[in-house]
């Protein structure tokens, strides 16, 4: 049995699906480990998820069986972070996934905040020291300790998790890094592949043809690799006339660290090391590389957390100089650490940034020659297959796996809240003006389909008075658009504190659709678009239809077949309306409202102003006073209506939308452009008039109410005010004499 086979047995069907979070899936420990656990996972019968922005391994990954996902999850910045939560915990809801798996610290922020949102178990592998010089990175680094369970890959790692963050022992679980034997193994490495990297490398073919040694030093050419400390250790060689013992190969690219590569070609050049230190670039067949070599060196300057270049090289039967710290301290095996086992070193270990040191052990190495170097790689290939298989870290992490997948079982409890007191549902509804007065008559079948449930109202700012008026709610949140990070963070754990056992989302957009995913693991019922809930609305035709009748369709799918037309009589009660401090309407006194804004972008959408002057006048002439209402938008256009009629009253910016509503329930008539006050006037019962151009479809969005009519024409401003007097008459809404006020 392979090595890789044995992970079968470790998740029995159907298995669990995990999803790991990593920047990118290029060259180095963590890609390597999340590629080899995709593949442990997908052997054991479980699904096996990768959300990163990819990278050399992918076909790697595709070929162990695993899933990539690209998202940007590299990024620090916190927006970008905080939208890879979003794209995280649509992830996890969408593809069930049991477990989710961080391993660096920028994408383990958003992977923590989406497995809390979606009540998933949580893991971090701690992959590095990772530096803390101020508290504040001490705190971006504290992400990595937050996992239900952390998984450390050396005895270093957990000292440092406890030491650093006070873990316990029962929170870390130390799981070295494992190596593939069946792939670094010697006798699997044919001839012709060790022969082609000596050639890219500019040496020998025949081994017995160049004496020198070759010194391998794997790693991308960052600082801390410690290529520089090579350098210098190899001049020292140089001075003490051992120039030509060795080659140094430098096996790595500088993924734009191209400062540091240039100086490191200055160092080589300045020690006359031209044609002994060669930097030979990325190496994607490292089994080959390491046979191609002699002595392996891993002289990093900072604390590796494992050091897999370490194992690795002893698996493929050659001698490592490390550093002596961090994980190599348990990995590579000294005559130092057991004096009375002297010929059981697999290596040695020097002091991190000693040049001397370096060039001490080298030279040592060197000396030991071809046979008594063998040796020393046959006691570290029998070390590491014992201590450091691949098998074996697989074997342990699927075991992490699941133990939390268990523990998440244990916590699931059945709802009983409709035991406990009354139904939570929530209606999702945050405009703009027009559509949220459709939308108050599916609001009002709601309430009537749950006569006892207590029912929230997701929804903005300017909406909320309009909303307490109806009576419609038990609680009204207003903080539906909010666009801070902190303030969204606080809604989606608002909604999931909600405990809601019914959603309507009368919104239906991609955003209100997203909360749906940040609402899980256990959804919702859920009325509306999204993916995956419980009762959708599929008509393929729904964008062409009707805002009312498209929502009743949408009811009706939720079991709510009794879907009536907005109804703002409510508005009209002077106890939940005061429009006496407006200082009109004279009691008695006929009026009509003129609505002459609309949206700005959209200037098409707007009869002329001197069309509502003429249109005012002739009002005036029948004894009825027009009153112009909107915003300060509207001002200019006011003024124009207002220097064609004497006795025409502006409200601009005086008016609040249950004002609106009043003042439509009294007035004799009222017309308006295409926009969101005359939703509010038709739905009060007003005769209305709304003018429409091809700027925007009536049948998709018109205001709808009783005695609400729509006139429509390519250009308004071709409309004459004679034509709009005429359609009046017709709808009865203008009489041909005079109106007399009521006494």
């Amino acid at each position: 049995m392979s090595e890789s086979s044995k992970t079968q047995r470790d998740i029995p069907g159907p298995g669990l699906t995990v999803l790991q979070v990593i920047p990118d899936l290029e060259t180095g420990g963590a890609e390597r480990t999340a590629v080899d656990i995709a593949h442990a996972i997908t052997r054991a019968g479980g699904r096996a998820i990768v959300a990163s922005r990819g990278g050399r391994l992918e076909d790697e990954l595709r070929e162990a069986g695993g899933e990539l996902i690209k998202i940007p999850a590299h990024t620090k910045n916190p927006y970008g972070i905080f939208a890879n939560i979003i794209r995280l915990v649509h992830i996890i809801n969408h593809f069930n996934v049991d477990i989710v798996h961080a391993r660096s610290r920028a994408p383990a922020w958003s992977a923590f905040a989406a497995a809390r949102i979606s009540g998933r178990p949580f893991v971090t592998t701690y992959h590095g020291t990772y530096n803390a010089r101020l508290p504040i990175k001490r705190f971006y680094n504290s992400v990595m300790a937050r996992g239900d369970l952390v998984i450390a890959n050396s005895q270093f790692i957990a000292r440092h998790i406890h030491d650093t963050y006070g873990l316990t022992e029962s929170k870390i679980v130390t799981i070295p890094r494992g190596t593939g034997m069946d792939k670094f193994d010697p006798d699997q490495v044919a001839h012709d592949r060790v022969k082609s990297m000596r050639e890219h490398w500019g040496l020998s073919v025949s081994l017995s043809a160049d004496e020198r040694a070759v010194v391998l030093l794997p790693g991308r050419l960052t600082r801390w690799k410690g290529q520089a400390v090579l350098i210098e250790a190899a001049a020292i060689l140089k001075e003490r006339g051992r120039g030509d013992d060795a080659v140094f190969i430098l096996a790595g690219d500088d993924q734009g660290r191209e400062a540091y590569s240039n100086e490191l070609t200055r160092l080589a050049d300045e020690h006359g090391l031209a044609g002994r230190v060669r930097m030979v670039g990325h190496v994607s067949d490292m089994p080959a590389a390491y046979l191609a070599g002699d002595i392996i060196v891993a002289p990093s300057v900072e604390a590796e957390a494992f050091g897999r270049v370490a194992v690795e090289a002893q698996a493929m039967g050659r001698p490592v100089i490390a550093a002596d710290h961090g994980g190599a301290r348990e990995t590579v095996m000294t005559a130092s650490d057991d004096p009375g086992a002297e010929g059981l070193a697999t290596g040695w270990r020097v002091p991190p940034g000693d040049a001397n040191a370096l060039a001490d052990a080298l030279a040592e190495a060197i000396d030991q020659g071809i046979g008594g170097r063998a040796a020393m790689g046959a006691l570290g290939q029998a070390h590491v297959r014992e201590t450091y298989s691949l098998n074996e870290m697989c074997s342990r992490t699927l075991g992490v796996y699941k133990r939390l997948a268990g523990s998440a079982a244990k916590r699931r409890i059945v709802a009983t809240r409709g035991l406990l007191g009354p139904e939570h549902i929530l209606i999702i509804k945050l405009g703009a003006l027009g559509d949220f007065v459709q939308a108050m008559g599916p609001m009002k079948a709601i309430r009537t389909h749950h006569p006892t449930a207590h029912i929230t109202l997701l929804t903005t700012a300017p909406f909320g008075p309009l909303a307490w008026a109806s009576g419609l709610f038990d609680a009204i949140w207003t903080d539906g658009r909010e666009r801070s990070l902190a303030s969204q963070i606080k809604m989606i754990g608002r909604l999931r504190g909600g405990e809601f056992e019914r959603v309507y989302d009368l919104q239906t957009s991609d955003r209100s659709s997203a909360l749906y995913f940040l609402m899980g693991p256990h959804h919702p019922e859920w009325s509306g678009i999204a993916t995956g809930c419980s009762h959708p609305h599929k008509n393929p035709t729904r964008a062409e239809m009707h805002t009312v009748e498209r929502q009743r369709e949408q009811l009706e799918l939720a079991g709510i077949s009794d879907v009536p037309l907005t109804d703002l009589g409510f508005a009209l009660n002077p106890a939940r309306t005061n429009i006496s401090g407006l200082g009109f309407p004279t009691r008695g006194e006929p009026f009509a409202l003129l609505v002459p804004g609309g949206s700005a972008h959209r200037p098409k959408k707007r009869w002329p102003a001197k069309h509502y002057g003429q249109l005012a006048k002739a009002l005036e002439e029948r004894g009825i006073r027009p009153v112009v209402i909107g915003t300060g938008a509207e001002r200019d256009a006011a003024d124009i209506i207002l220097g064609a009629s004497v006795g025409a009253i502006s409200l601009i910016d005086q008016t609040d939308f249950l004002q609106i509503a009043a003042l439509a329930g009294r007035a004799q008539l009222a017309i308006g452009n295409d926009t969101g006050p005359m939703h509010l006037i038709a739905a009060a019962g007003c005769p209305s008039l709304v003018l429409f151009s091809d700027e925007s479809d009536p049948r998709r969005c018109a205001p709808r109410g009783p005695m609400a009519q729509v006139f429509q024409a390519p250009e308004l401003d071709a409309i004459a005010v004679g034509t709009i007097i005429d359609k009046l008459k017709q709808a009865d809404m203008l009489p041909d004499t005079p109106i007399r006020a009521a006494e």
